[in-house]
């Protein structure tokens, strides 16, 4: 075999091995948006259930979070009413808003 039809075939592997990411990288796109989807109906089924300030308080107590989403789950909490549920932010984010204030 030449040396000019080695090159051509590993140029042409080489292209089918990056098409092949591709196509992985979109498959695995789109799992991971269905699985976000799954636990968004998940979470919105929990909301009805009648139990879930207990399930919730089970979930997030004893538990730290970023400044955002200690945010995010205080705004969630308040809107569905769900009081004597304790969301604790991390220590380095409450200092890190010391700092910038």
């Amino acid at each position: 075999m030449s040396i000019n039809k080695i090159e051509k075939l590993k140029r042409k592997l080489e292209e089918e091995s990056r098409k092949l990411k591709e196509i992985e990288a979109m498959y695995n796109f789109e799992v991971r948006k269905k699985m976000n989807h799954a636990k968004f109906i998940i979470a919105g089924e929990l909301l009805k259930y009648p139990e879930k300030e207990k399930i919730i308080k089970q979930i997030i107590e004893g538990k730290e979070f970023s400044a955002k989403d200690a945010e995010c789950l205080k705004i969630l909490l308040d809107w569905y009413k769900i009081t004597n549920i304790n969301v604790k932010q991390r220590q380095n984010d409450l200092d890190n808003e010391l700092i910038k204030a």
